[in-house]
């Protein structure tokens, strides 16, 4: 009995290599839908409060913070804030402190 030994290439063939790629495609398209979306929301209020302290800064006069979270605050002419507060966003919490105004973003 003649057995003959078939000379074969170790390695991939093209046809293996595409199946591989669409079952990772196919898994990668599973999970997207369920990544978190993030919510820029409460950081446009953040952006603001420091635009108005860079400005009372600069200006070296009082201003006042008008934003859709809360209208009562206002920083002096050193930056300094009025008030310390904890503010509810639509998802966050942010925290005013006193002194120099310093903001904190909690979850």
């Amino acid at each position: 009995m003649v057995m003959r030994m078939w000379n074969r290439k170790k390695g991939f063939l093209m046809a293996e290599l595409l199946v591989v790629i669409v079952i990772m495609t196919f898994l990668c398209l599973l999970y997207l839908p369920r990544y978190p979306s993030v919510d820029n929301s409460d950081y446009g209020f953040i952006a603001d409060y420091l635009l108005a302290q860079s400005e009372a800064m600069k200006e070296k006069e009082r201003v006042d913070l008008s934003s859709e979270l809360d209208d009562d605050i206002y920083f002096s002419e050193n930056g300094n804030v009025n008030q310390a507060k904890t503010i509810k966003g639509k998802k966050h919490t942010i925290v005013i402190h006193l002194g120099n105004g310093y903001i904190t973003y909690e979850k």
